[in-house]
This record gives structure tokens, C-alpha cells and sequence, in this order.
């Protein structure tokens, strides 16, 4: 590494030692010339203050014990050795429930330069999918919309989605895992909406055959609704037929009001059932 000269004016053998901070990594041949120990690791320093700067002293002495000496100072510099970063072994979970939003799976991946990783996507289904670098340096993946059971927006329309993580360091070097994610069933409640609008207001002594509002539900799953009912303070005053029409129960009287507060306000939930 490095050839140091000297030379005694009487001809005599020369001694080579090196002393100083970082001499441990160090060895000095009997010709004054200078190499590492071990070959040094710029992510790994050992030098003192670990700062990739190794400070010694090359001392030569002669047989009557006169020496001279010599301080230098070494600068390890980076070098990309051409090696990937590595993705985590361990690999994501390979169902995820439909309508879910937490992300699917934190991926880790470390670089033998300590390089900062970036990460990207690939595969026939990455469009269903972003992975972004936290602050951590990892990379969350997720789906941007709650994946649907009943829509998959995979490539094949079968839920099983295909994909590659990869992970590229400075230098360009890069790790990829690549596997599916199948998204599952979740049994979904049915839909209600109402049919037009209700009325704010009746006015007393209607008759309780008289429909007050119509609704109607879907269920996700495609299944046959089982049955509608009310419920709330005023639902028992109240009936739903399985055709979604809502009534009263009894002939309502402004005089004798039958809502929990007698102040002829009936307040309700409308609730339908799947199978």
C-alpha cells in the first residue's frame, strides 16, 4: 500500500515499527512497507473514531536506538462492490380479506453500502397495488382501493393477484421477491336504500294500511334477503312487509301519541336481513 525509505549514514540495518491511534490495523515489513492487516470495509471502519480516517506513525530505528519517524494519516474511500441489496426472506401473507384498507405487508431489505433502497413493483398485477418507502427506509405495500371480492380487478378476475417487489440500491443493484395474494370472501351485510322519498309528516287517524316509504336492498354475495324489520324507540309502532313497505301498526291518533315520548315523533331504524 504504501513504501516508506530511509537510510542510516553510517549504512547500518534499519527497524520499521508503526506506532499511533490506529497501528493495530497495521503491519510494517522490514523494508518500510505499509499494508492493512485485514483488507479494510469503508461500512465496517475501525479505526478510532470510526470515520474511515486511520492516523499512525511509521517509526524507523537504527542499532544505537536513534529513530525518525513519520505521521500519516489514511482515508479509506467508498467502493461499490457490486453486491444486491436483499429483501427479507420472510414473505407476505398470501390472503388478504376483501374491503380491508390496513397495509398488506412491510417489506425490509438491507445493502452492504448502507445505501439508500428504493422500491418498486412489478408483475401483471401491479397496477392494483403502490408500495411506498416509510420513514424507516422499508416498503409498505397496499392496496390504493379496498380490493372487492365480487370485482376483483386482477388480470384474470380470480382474485389471486401477481407481483414482484423489488428493491434497488444506489448503484443499481437490485433484490426482487416475487408472489400472489389472494383476496377473500367477507360475508357483507345487504345494501339499503329507499325507494323515492318519505314523507316528513302525516297526518293523523291515516289508515295504517296506507305505505309510508318503500326501500329496497342488494346483498354483495348475490344471496336472497330473509327478512325486514324495524327497530329504534318508535319501531315497534311501526312494520315493514317483505316487500320493503313501511306502515304504521295502528292507526296513529295526534291525542293519544304511542312514540316512547308522546310527542307524536317516531324515531326508527329500518333493517334488512340476508340469509
Amino acid at each position: 500500500m504504501y513504501n516508506f525509505r530511509a537510510r542510516d549514514p553510517q549504512g547500518r540495518p534499519l527497524i520499521w515499527t508503526v506506532t499511533g491511534t490506529d497501528s493495530h490495523a497495521f503491519e510494517i515489513s522490514s523494508s518500510g512497507v505499509l499494508t492493512f492487516d485485514s483488507p479494510p470495509d469503508f461500512e465496517n471502519p475501525t479505526d478510532f473514531n470510526q470515520d474511515n480516517k486511520y492516523e499512525i506513525t511509521a517509526v524507523v530505528t537504527d542499532e544505537q536506538g536513534l529513530t525518525d519517524s513519520a505521521v500519516v494519516i489514511i482515508t479509506v474511500s467508498n467502493h461499490a462492490e457490486g453486491v444486491e441489496p436483499t429483501i427479507s426472506t420472510r414473505r407476505p401473507p398470501s390472503t388478504y380479506r376483501e374491503n380491508g384498507t390496513l397495509a398488506v405487508y412491510t417489506f425490509r431489505a438491507s445493502d452492504p453500502q448502507r445505501r439508500t433502497i428504493t422500491w418498486c413493483l412489478e408483475g401483471t398485477d401491479t397496477g392494483d397495488f403502490t408500495i411506498t418507502r416509510n420513514n424507516s427506509g422499508r416498503g409498505v405495500l397496499a392496496f390504493p382501493n379496498p380490493p372487492d371480492f365480487e370485482n376483483p380487478s386482477d388480470s384474470d378476475h380470480d382474485n389471486i393477484y401477481d407481483i414482484t417487489v423489488m428493491a434497488t440500491d444506489e448503484d443499481s443493484h437490485a433484490d426482487r421477491l416475487s408472489f400472489t395474494i389472494t383476496v377473500t370472501d367477507v360475508n357483507e351485510g345487504p345494501e339499503i336504500s329507499r325507494i323515492g322519498s318519505a314523507p316528513g309528516s302525516v297526518p293523523e287517524n291515516q289508515d295504517q294500511t296506507q305505505v309510508l316509504a318503500r326501500y329496497t336492498a342488494t346483498d354483495p354475495e348475490g344471496g336472497t334477503l330473509s327478512r325486514w324489520r324495524t327497530s329504534g324507540t318508535g319501531g315497534g309502532d311501526l312494520v315493514i312487509s317483505q316487500q320493503g313497505e313501511l306502515r304504521f301498526r295502528h292507526t296513529p291518533d295526534y291525542e293519544r301519541a304511542a312514540d316512547s315520548n308522546r310527542d307524536n315523533i317516531y324515531i326508527f331504524s329500518v333493517r334488512a336481513y340476508d340469509g
